[in-house]
């Protein structure tokens, strides 16, 4: 009677201990329930997930094609390239038989395919607001057994963003744009670089409400025009390593030399993680460190 009775006890002790590990992940097209937490045989095709993994430790063994972000250069040598961000080579990924895939915009429309091979996580970060990114690192913090670090990472994180918010209060306004070659688009509150004015504090110079992936396009004199006090770029040629004329060059134009920006040195060249890990807890502190040293000069 016993021996049964302690056979019936370490089934129901077994049965808890799967249900306590059973949890739910919030990801862009809904819940998904996993029974325990993944380990890094995994496959990511987004950078600001290989960027946040990382951050908690994890270096997934199923990576997209390398990408020119050199922080993120170690995850990439851990890993198996399986695919580019937007292209996935089905014949490795299956060969890898990885526990779960997580995908972000870029790879979107390749979710029901991909979802053949494996449970699909999309984690796309919006960037209008750093509460996406927040949301992120803790779900990632529960996917991957992580909830520890992921709560302290979001410590440092909301810190920083004090920081920052400090040090860019009644700074005036500020213009967000994107250089692509020899066209120029600005960025507003509801864009893809909205969390500048609706977290960090910058106040816009140009109120655009646009969600446009790629920013309403504008001239050099809608900038002269605006006179922001300060100018954010994001050289789009430089992050993706495409030739053409560098961000700088292009905005050496006499129509600007006037406005208060160039004339007091207050243009602020983003990092090209900025644009390719957008979301990532790496990339939001480099970020806010760059903003905060800007100003601080």
């Amino acid at each position: 009677m016993k021996k049964w009775f302690n056979i019936l006890l370490v089934m129901v002790s077994m049965a808890i201990a799967g249900q306590s590990l059973a949890m739910t992940i919030q990801t862009a097209k809904g819940e998904v329930n996993i029974d325990q937490p993944l380990s890094n045989n995994v496959a990511v095709f987004e950078l600001s997930a290989l960027d946040t993994l990382s951050a908690l430790g994890v270096y997934p063994k199923g990576t997209p094609e390398v990408v020119e972000l050199d922080y993120l250069k170690p995850v990439f040598e851990a890993g198996t390239t399986v695919g580019t961000l937007f292209e996935p080579d089905l014949e490795k990924l299956n060969a890898l038989q990885p526990e779960g895939i997580i995908i972000g915009g870029r790879m979107s429309p390749k979710y029901a395919e991909i979802s053949k091979v494996a449970p699909v996580f999309d984690m796309t970060n919006t960037g209008t607001d750093i509460a996406r990114a927040q949301t992120l690192l803790k779900e990632y913090g529960k996917l991957f057994g992580k909830e520890e670090q992921a709560a302290e990472l979001s410590k440092k994180l909301d810190l920083a963003l004090q920081q920052t918010q400090d040090i860019i209060k009644n700074q005036g306004k500020a213009l967000m744009i994107m250089v692509n070659g020899n066209k120029v688009a600005s960025f507003g509150v509801k864009s893809r670089f909205g969390y500048l004015f609706n977290d960090f504090g910058w106040e816009p110079a140009d109120n655009n409400q646009s969600d446009a992936r790629h920013g309403s396009p504008v001239s050099f004199e809608f900038i002269r025009d605006m006179d922001p006090d300060w100018i954010i770029v994001m050289d789009r040629n430089a992050a993706i390593g495409a030739k053409g004329e560098s961000a700088k060059a292009v905005l050496d134009n006499a129509l600007l030399k006037d406005i208060k920006a160039f004339k007091n040195n207050h243009i602020i060249y983003l990092d090209s993680s900025s644009y390719l890990a957008s979301g990532g807890y790496q990339q939001m502190m480099r970020e806010l460190k760059l903003l905060r040293d800007a100003v601080s000069q």
